[in-house]
């Protein structure tokens, strides 16, 4: 199934504005304090001006590669066609904010180990790093010659990132990557709804056996219908705090205390009356 239409988008965009809260209408201290640190820590200036002078770079970049995705961003070896960089690169990344907000995710969690499933033209990975300095990073792409422009872009030098062109399944069938305690897992590379429920599952797998509960990052959930019905899927039976920003979701562990919550958000400066008469509980 292909990218959704414009008009489309803009209905469902409507629905979830309808929807959203603000950060004034929780009340789960621990869905608070993400959501908080998403809408208002700080981006140092220095990290700010350089994620933007990367990623524009990559959409101005007119290199020509045979691209290897069909329309889902899944790996297909019969789609082959020829493209650049740069039209690559504004066609498969995320909007700026999203970007940002991917930031202060990984600086509020301080992340030590993260896993890209699906590296792109290398933007998320560079945001990570910045985000991340001294964190291992694990990015995952089926297509080598985005595996090697990332790895180009990011620095050879880089011990501390890895490149990896494998399928996310056969990535999977490793002991080492399914024991691997993440703090942080970015699901943004193949599109399809199926692709996405079954990286998920794998990953719950993960955690029941080995323990550990990632944070997971969910880039382009109505990229298509597909997508959307994946998402809200997993939101709807995910057993912690489960966030919708529109273009990308987040799940996010409950505390012990079992708290939990599914919503839509929007910066409160969208929605500046749901002020809230009440603070959040402490």
């Amino acid at each position: 199934m292909i990218a959704q239409q414009p008009f489309s988008k803009f209905s469902q965009l409507i629905r979830w504005y309808s929807n959203a809260i603000t950060l004034y209408d929780i009340h789960s201290p621990a869905a608070y304090k993400l959501a908080e640190a998403m809408e208002a820590s700080k981006i140092g200036k220095r990290d700010g001006r350089e994620i933007l002078r990367f990623r524009n770079r990559l959409r101005k970049d007119r290199h020509l590669f045979k691209q290897k995705t069909d329309d889902e961003g899944a790996f297909s070896n019969n789609n082959r066609k020829m493209s650049t960089v740069g039209r690559f690169s504004r066609k498969s990344q995320a909007p700026l904010f999203a970007y940002r907000r991917l930031y202060r995710l990984t600086r509020y969690l301080k992340a030590e180990n993260i896993l890209e499933l699906g590296t792109g033209s290398g933007l998320g990975h560079y945001v990570l790093r910045k985000a991340a300095p001294e964190a291992l990073i694990t990015s995952v792409d089926a297509d080598p010659y985005l595996t090697e422009l990332a790895r180009s872009n990011i620095g050879r030098d880089e011990k501390r990132s890895s490149f990896i062109c494998d399928s996310f399944s056969r990535f999977w069938q490793d002991e080492a990557a399914r024991s691997m305690p993440w703090d942080l897992i970015i699901l943004d590379g193949d599109h399809r709804g199926v692709a996405l429920l079954n990286n998920f599952h794998q990953i719950k797998h993960n955690r029941d056996t080995y323990g550990y509960s990632p944070t997971i990052f969910i880039g382009d959930i109505r990229w298509s219908s597909g997508m959307l019905n994946a998402w809200e899927e997993i939101a709807n039976a995910y057993r912690g705090i489960a966030l919708d920003y529109f273009h990308f979701g987040i799940l996010h562990p409950g505390s012990e205390s079992g708290q939990h919550l599914k919503a839509s958000i929007i910066p409160y400066r969208y929605k500046f009356w749901r002020a809230g008469f009440f603070p959040p509980e402490k």
